[in-house]
């Protein structure tokens, strides 16, 4: 914040000289004056006057007390009964219209004095409260500023000021209902109320009003499109409506408006709250005035066997991480990194993830403590499947403040996708200590716990993340997994039937209730939800797998055809080779082949299983099971499931 100390009068006198000379002189001016403020503040041991300064300009040691001193910017101030000052800053890259950021500035407790006199004199002056109230809102007494702009409202009804001013008190105190009534009167008393528009924009985004805000934005622009902070908040605003397009572009639009990069100031990183109903909250803070706004965040990135495998990350789920995969945002510094940071956010969440991680790296070069930048472009190295470098960022985050819960489930998610499920679960146990409602964090826990094959900690973790969030499909799905291993046939069909209830075009669910149902030796409605999977994705190769793998080989010979079996499995490993030309699939092939033995084409089903072998390197189980069919083919026997039924 810029300061000013008091002056006497022919230091006015030559400041006022100063600011009509040319700027050459008008700086030399401006140095000897501020060389006589700097004597003054060696004479004021209690510290009574403060220095005009910028937060960016060095330190000086005077009496004591670290001083700032700003000799390369003029300014310009209209003194008013030695207590307030209306302060004009100078811009020396333009001459001709090169005054900005007006503010008020006060000698507080001295001000405060003079008005209440002044209002015992004459308690009927609107003005007077005016003036105390924002002497009173500069020293932070929200309610009694109040008081005083309530006052001078009652005695005016049409001072357009007093409603700014009380407005901003209201915001300032987050009574954020009584701060927009307050700047819409404003803005129907002066329709060209620019600060009225963009106050009550940040109050409507803050309480969700995304179409409101975005209008008061609009209006701020349309006023002056030179307003950098309107469009910082109208990306922000944008943001609450998955507008990435949009984002980007008011992003690019405030960039324009930014002066040339310098050193980052200085600023406090508090933790805000996190979003109880997403994956990695996705909070976004920018500028001054800017409060948060929540988003959702993308599914873990987990990989699955091929035989018997865990079930599969949906496709909602896939479609969530393409729409949302960052956790929270924070951005404190005014300069540039909130416009890089929200413009990378807005890229993470578009999947663009090397234009994001280009954003982060400004932003964290422009603020190196911008932790929030770490956190996301953690995320995107994550995306990236860069693990190493996610890991090491999630871990700047947490150096940065050790109680970032969000950091610790990202960690947590880089140590899962590294199957280091130990440590994923200290870091997820971290994040849920930090944040009991992160239901996320218990999601991500549950799976890891699964892995380790700790079914009952999984089973408890996966009904927290379902008390928290009833509504989200995918939980449902993963407990019936937990349930399955368990053999509690019955509660895992009961899952299922949520996931599919909460999302009916969600293939993948139905085809994992198909699992059930052959469990169940129920192979007609087994048949029914695999073929409900395919018509929802008719060219994806696992759909078409499973549909293949039941004509194949189920154990009730009246659902088996061999000739649908080939054709569909060979469709599977068509779709596949399209999808990725240089990779075959030994399970689609495994299917094949067993499709191709129960059609009676045992020597093409034998040469198709030693390709399938082939391919496998790690895999003891499924190079077992390969062998064994294959025993079967060279026999002349085709391969049919057994009591428990395997997905290919």
């Amino acid at each position: 914040m810029y300061r000013f100390v008091s002056s006497s009068k022919w230091i006015g006198v030559i400041r006022g000289i100063a600011y009509w000379s040319i700027p050459p002189v008008a700086l030399a001016i401006a140095m000897f004056i501020f060389e006589i403020e700097r004597k003054r503040i060696a004479n004021d041991p209690d510290g009574k006057f403060v220095f005009l300064v910028d937060p960016a300009a060095p330190l000086v040691d005077i009496n004591n007390r670290p001083v700032r001193f700003d000799t390369l910017t003029l300014f310009r101030a209209y003194r008013y009964k030695k207590n307030i000052m209306w302060i004009e800053q100078y811009d020396p890259n333009n001459h001709a219209n090169g005054f900005l950021d007006k503010r008020y500035v006060y000698l507080s407790d001295q001000a405060v004095d003079y008005y209440t006199k002044e209002i015992q004199k004459n308690p009927n002056t609107p003005r007077l409260y005016l003036a105390r109230g924002a002497v009173q809102c500069f020293q932070g007494a929200l309610n009694r500023a109040i008081d005083d702009f309530t006052t001078a409202i009652a005695l005016e009804p049409t001072n357009a000021q007093a409603y700014l001013r009380r407005g901003e008190c209201q915001r300032s105190a987050r009574r954020f209902g009584l701060a927009i009534d307050d700047f819409t009167q404003v803005v129907k008393l002066d329709s060209g109320a620019k600060q009225a528009f963009l106050s009550r924009g940040i109050c409507l985004r803050v309480v969700g009003e995304g179409d409101g805000a975005i209008a008061d934005f609009d209006a701020v622009i349309a006023l002056d499109p030179f307003d950098r902070d309107a469009y910082v908040q109208n990306a922000l605003a944008l943001s609450m409506k998955n507008d990435y397009d949009g984002v980007i572009a008011s992003c690019n639009a405030a960039m324009k408006l930014d002066p040339p990069l310098r050193a980052p100031l200085e600023f406090s990183y508090d933790s805000p709250p996190t979003n109880p109903n997403s994956k990695n909250p996705a909070i976004l803070v920018s500028t001054s005035n800017v409060e948060t706004s929540n988003s959702e965040a993308d599914p873990s990135l987990q990989t699955e066997s091929t035989e018997n495998p865990s079930p599969e990350k949906t496709n909602s789920e896939v479609d969530s991480a393409n729409k949302s995969p960052s956790p929270e945002i924070k951005i404190i510094d005014p300069m540039h990194d909130d416009v890089y940071a929200i413009r990378g956010w807005a890229s993470l969440r578009k999947r663009e993830f090397d234009a994001a991680i280009l954003d982060f790296n400004t932003a964290i070069r422009i603020n190196p403590r911008n932790r929030r930048a770490f956190c996301n472009r953690g995320w995107s190295h994550l995306r990236k499947k860069q693990f190493d470098r996610a890991e090491d960022d999630f871990t700047s985050a947490l150096a940065l403040n050790s109680g970032d819960s969000d950091a610790y489930l990202g960690r947590g998610e880089v140590y899962s996708s590294k199957k280091e499920y130990q440590k994923a679960i200290n870091d997820l146990s971290e994040a849920i200590f930090r944040d009991p409602k992160n239901e996320r964090a218990y999601y991500e826990r549950a799976w890891a716990y699964l892995q380790l094959k700790n079914l009952d900690a999984s089973l408890a973790d996966y009904n927290q993340a379902i008390q928290i969030v009833p509504q989200e499909p995918s939980y449902y799905s993963e407990r019936a997994w937990v349930y399955l291993q368990l053999k509690n046939l019955d509660a895992s069909l009961a899952d299922y039937n949520q996931a599919i209830q909460i999302a009916p075009q969600e293939p993948s669910y139905y085809s994992e209730r198909a699992w059930i149902h052959e469990l169940s030796k129920n192979y007609a409605r087994a048949m029914a939800d695999h073929e409900k999977a395919l018509s929802l994705a008719p060219t994806d190769p696992k759909y078409l797998n499973a549909l293949a793998w039941i004509y194949a080989t189920c154990r009730d010979g009246s659902f088996r055809d061999g000739k649908k079996a080939v054709d569909i499995a060979t469709q599977a490993c068509d779709a596949m080779k399209r999808k990725t030309p240089d990779r075959k699939d030994p399970g689609l092939l495994d299917t094949l082949a067993c499709a191709l033995a129960e059609a009676g084409r045992f020597a093409e089903a034998i040469a198709v299983e030693n390709e399938a072998i082939d391919l496998v390197k790690t895999d003891k189980d499924m190079i077992v099971s390969f062998n064994n069919r294959l025993d079967l083919f060279r026999k002349s026997l085709p391969y049919h499931d057994a009591e428990n039924p395997t997905s290919p």
